[in-house]
């Protein structure tokens, strides 16, 4: 049996400016759908965004970056879907997320520890 293999590429037309999410609205098989694509430059790296808005609400988001030659993504649903400004947002927290340090259930930053003043006045 021979493999089947799918490439798809499409072209942008307009003034586009880099780093820019896209909303593009269509009518395929009956069913209307928003599609957003696009990348997002964070001080943390480059997310590239593709969520798709189907006609019933729901929103389909997919996250990708690399770091260090490691490809990682992130997928989710939503059943209210983010605008351009709300994906921007929510790539950013997510390239900001993977290089914090994990964080140990239990363990508290070193902000919220009291001193030893603070318990002798209790």
């Amino acid at each position: 049996m021979a493999s089947e293999i799918y490439e798809y590429r499409e072209t942008f037309r307009g003034r586009a400016s880099r780093g820019r999410l896209r909303t593009m609205y269509r009518d395929e098989d009956g069913s209307y759908t928003a599609e957003t694509v696009g990348v997002v430059h964070t001080p943390y790296g480059t997310v590239e965004v593709d969520a798709d808005t189907w006609w019933d609400g729901v929103q389909t988001i997919l996250l990708y970056t690399v770091r260090e030659g490691v490809l990682y993504r992130r997928w989710e649903r939503r059943r209210r879907p983010l605008s351009e400004r709300g994906l921007t947002t929510l790539a950013r927290r997510w390239a900001h997320s993977l290089v914090e340090p994990d964080v140990v259930a239990g363990d508290r930053p070193a902000h919220h520890d009291r001193s030893e003043s603070d318990d002798a006045g209790c």
